[in-house]
């Protein structure tokens, strides 16, 4: 698809697992070469770091075709959707009311990430993400408070935080606490990042959705761009478009 110029933009079908699978085989000069739109998100984060970091190519973080596209999207994804794919003006500033401020500030870096489990997996692989001086996206679905908690604490101990500009959370969709301890998710991001001071806002409606309803947002993200998070506006500012 990369080397067929008749392909524009590739939308992946489907996530859930196997990306893995795909990185040993991947013609990384023909992908550089062929510069295109590649677009996904859960298990395809996976092949989003590897094509931003391998092949400096700029992606995006968005809807799949078995999910948000087949089930007709909402208005506001669609409206995200073709904002980020088909103009060169940068989508400028974002506001969503749900969003949430964990700790306050302003930070400006490239915005990189996707789902945590996948994240935490790449480590030691060729796309292992590089977070330096940027505006880290993270989030999850279906995972309980324990992996959350493991996931999380690899990626810090492998240093992925210690030069980030600033945390973006997406939404982490049904992960709940089957210990007893009852713990939730600001009880684990509390203790995680104590000691991580930048700007870090939770709620970003990118990735998995609350549930199957046509009316949840996924916002396409272009990975590989400069954003700009600001708490006193509440809003994320992509100071680039993904496209040329």
């Amino acid at each position: 698809m990369f080397a067929d110029p008749s392909v524009k933009a590739i939308f992946c079908a489907q996530a859930g697992y196997g990306s893995m699978r795909v990185i040993p085989f991947l013609a990384k000069k023909i992908i550089q070469e062929n510069p295109k739109i590649f677009m996904g998100y859960s298990d395809i984060t996976v092949l989003l770091g590897y094509f931003l970091k391998q092949c400096k190519l700029n992606v995006f973080h968005g809807p799949i075709v078995q999910g948000e596209i087949r089930r007709r999207m909402s208005r506001l994804t669609l409206n995200f959707l073709l904002r980020s794919l088909m103009q060169t003006r940068p989508l400028g500033k974002v506001m969503f009311p749900n969003i949430r401020i964990l700790k306050p500030g302003k930070a400006r870096g490239t915005i990189v990430g996707g789902n945590i489990s996948m994240l935490a997996d790449t480590i030691g692989t060729p796309c292992e993400i590089d977070t330096n001086d940027s505006i880290l996206f993270l989030e999850d679905i279906d995972e309980d408070m324990e992996t959350i908690d493991r996931h999380l604490l690899q990626l810090k101990l492998a240093g992925k935080f210690k030069k980030v500009k600033g945390i973006l959370f997406g939404r982490l969709i049904d992960c709940y606490d089957r210990s007893g301890k009852k713990y939730n998710i600001r009880n684990i991001l509390k203790d995680i990042f104590y000691d991580i001071d930048v700007p870090m806002f939770y709620g970003f409606p990118s990735g998995h959705s609350v549930s199957k309803s046509k009316r949840d947002a996924n916002i396409t993200i272009p990975f590989g761009v400069p954003v700009t998070i600001d708490s006193k506006s509440l809003s994320v500012f992509f100071h680039s478009s993904g496209v040329k």
